[in-house]
């Protein structure tokens, strides 16, 4: 299941590399990395999506066994999981600087940053790593867009239930959403 997701876009990830190579197409490495484009990003995201699908579906008939059939919000918690771990990364464990900063080659600088058996022991893994980091990285944030997005899909779009309660459902988490926003922006002063 995962590679009739994963490879067309595999497919037009590496025939958009090589067009935008061969035909020498300008590209800014700070986007994505120097060989990354969206492409292998969705890729990553899909691969993760129906990893994590499987993985949930044999939690849930283990609940199922001993009789808890609640909506857990499990993608949003996963999510929250990620972006607070990642978050702690970027700030505290020298991510930020690494990620606009760092060399494009794998070097004894990155070992702050990465693991020791990375940089010694798989150097030209590392080097990929390095030269494409701002697109690896960044798949982190568009699996927890895609985790959270399963949730409120749940939690708007019920089976059974009438048009008006799902679009009281969507106004109502729509309005939670822009409120977030305005509060992490606003009140937090975090750029968007």
């Amino acid at each position: 299941k995962a590679t009739k997701k994963c490879i067309p876009l595999l497919v037009i990830g590496l025939i958009r590399l090589a067009t935008n190579k061969g035909l020498e197409y300008q590209e800014h490495v700070s986007e994505y990395g120097v060989h990354w484009n969206f492409f292998f990003t969705l890729c990553c995201v899909e691969g993760f999506m129906v990893a994590w699908k499987g993985l949930k579906c044999q939690c849930k008939q283990q609940l199922l066994t001993i009789g808890t059939n609640k909506f857990l919000p499990v993608d949003s918690l996963l999510a929250l999981l990620m972006m607070i771990l990642y978050q702690i990364y970027l700030t505290s464990g020298g991510g930020q600087d690494f990620i606009e900063n760092g060399d494009r080659r794998c070097n004894d600088s990155h070992l702050s940053v990465l693991p020791t058996w990375f940089v010694s022991d798989f150097p030209t893994m590392c080097n990929i790593f390095v030269a494409n980091r701002e697109g690896i990285l960044g798949s982190i944030g568009y699996v927890s867009l895609r985790l959270f997005s399963e949730d409120i899909s749940r939690l708007c779009i019920l089976p059974g239930e009438g048009n008006g309660s799902m679009k009281r459902r969507l106004f109502i988490m729509s309005t939670l959403l822009w409120a977030t926003h305005l509060c992490l922006t606003m009140g937090f002063q975090i750029p968007t």
